[in-house]
């Protein structure tokens, strides 16, 4: 049998519409889409539908690096409710580092303004702490 390495789309609205059927109908879900960057699978788009159809609540953690105006708010009409963004340092430097992107820190910057202007998504920040940022945390939290 030869494996697949990613899910269909399909494959995983069927996933969204199964759980449904595993809850108690006064039990309120949330579908939390992460692991590597959510945003390379046009799927998410989908998992987010079938999630917002199904009443559950849908949030996503991405590194924020390929956040686009567009991918936002076809995100927010797909029906995400929640996202949580990277954003390791207050320093570019050690943030794209960090990342392995140059850029990255003004591309989440840029993102994180106009998820706030929208007033559409509950927000959250992920700091990983380590030694290089550790000076920024503090600040960054504020």
């Amino acid at each position: 049998m030869q494996r697949k390495e990613f899910l269909s789309s399909q494959d995983w609205v069927n996933i969204v519409e199964s759980v449904e059927d595993a809850l108690q109908k006064d039990y309120t879900a949330e579908i939390s889409i992460g692991g590597g960057e959510p945003y390379l699978h046009n799927c998410v788009f989908d998992i987010m539908k079938a999630s917002k159809q199904k009443g559950f609540r849908c949030s996503i953690s991405t590194n924020g690096s390929i956040l686009t105006k567009s991918i936002i708010d076809r995100s927010i009409e797909s029906g995400l409710r929640g996202i949580n963004i990277s954003l390791d340092s207050l320093n570019e430097e050690v943030h794209d580092k960090y990342r392995g992107m140059k850029g990255s820190y003004n591309k989440v910057l840029k993102a994180l303004d106009y998820i706030k202007s929208t007033g559409k998504l509950d927000l959250s920040i992920n700091t990983v702490f380590m030694k290089a940022n550790i000076d920024d945390i503090i600040p960054l939290a504020e």
